[in-house]
């Protein structure tokens, strides 16, 4: 695959460019270098043909499209292009190479609206599913140790749903930490943004992102709840039920888009005895 791209890096045609729409040269070297289990700031790698393109990279393209690989642009495809691959990659070797780069290059999403938006359609498009499969895969386990299955039905390793609970509190903590009412929204415009196709020119990551509705803070309050609750339970070892810790409206939430209107509410004293003995059983663990 990272062949693959190589050769149209290094035969960048008008046509190639239409096909891709205006983020042509910013995603094909993020898909590049996400192929190599690269990014922009990796060393020289030691294979020449690798090493070579990347020296094209830095010292001719990024000369020539300097808008198309501007940082924020470049990273933000960066952490799209390997979130996705790491999202379907079902080999431990490659998930773990891949969630590194997925982390590093979420640190580096530093521009508000950028971040917000990629991080929100990342949820929409990969770790909502993603999330709901983990909570399913925990509960088979624990059904099987209670005896209550023959076998469990999980779908994902052990060290992938650790890797999905991690990366899920990192872009919670994404969501509530920008500001997007404080800075304007930045102009992305690159060398290929009137490329037209047919009148139906295909949008980039980047543009995408900015198109993202606003994410309900109470909703990622929610959602962070639920992730501390999980984590404590696979850690600890203790039995957790979303549904006696989270009352029906809440639970009603899970998993679904996060601009959606959802108002915190008080909690039932049912719902509020149930996780006063669940934090209980975590500190008496």
């Amino acid at each position: 695959m990272g062949d693959n791209f190589g050769t149209k890096i290094e035969s960048i045609s008008a046509n190639l460019l239409i096909s891709y729409g205006s983020g042509c040269v910013t995603e094909l070297i993020a898909d590049w270098y996400i192929s190599w289990f690269l990014t922009d700031q990796s060393s020289p790698s030691e294979n020449p043909k690798v090493a070579e393109i990347q020296i094209y990279i830095q010292d001719f393209l990024l000369k020539l499209f300097p808008q198309s690989l501007n940082t924020d642009l470049l990273v933000t495809s960066l952490f799209w292009t390997s979130i996705s691959a790491w999202a379907s990659s079902t080999k431990s070797i490659q998930s773990e190479k891949l969630i590194q780069i997925v982390l590093d290059t979420l640190q580096r999403l530093k521009e508000p609206h950028l971040s917000s938006g990629i991080v929100t359609f990342v949820w929409k498009t990969l770790l909502a599913k993603k999330f709901e499969g983990v909570m399913i895969d925990l509960a088979e386990k624990k059904k099987t140790k209670l005896g209550l299955a023959k076998s469990s039905k999980r779908t994902e390793s052990p060290a992938k749903i650790d890797q999905v609970m991690e990366l899920i509190g990192a872009l919670m903590d994404i969501l509530l930490a920008v500001d997007i009412d404080e800075t304007p929204q930045p102009d992305i415009t690159n060398e290929l943004s009137h490329i037209s196709n047919g009148g139906a020119r295909k949008p980039s990551i980047c543009e995408i992102a900015l198109n993202q509705p606003v994410a309900n803070p109470a909703l990622i309050r929610l959602h962070q709840q639920l992730l501390t609750c999980l984590r404590l339970s696979n850690s600890l070892k203790i039995q957790f039920s979303n549904n006696s810790l989270f009352d029906e409206n809440q639970t009603k939430q899970f998993f679904k888009s996060l601009d959606r209107i959802y108002q915190e509410n008080f909690v039932g004293s049912k719902t509020l005895s149930n996780r006063y003995s669940f934090i209980s059983d975590s500190l008496g663990t």
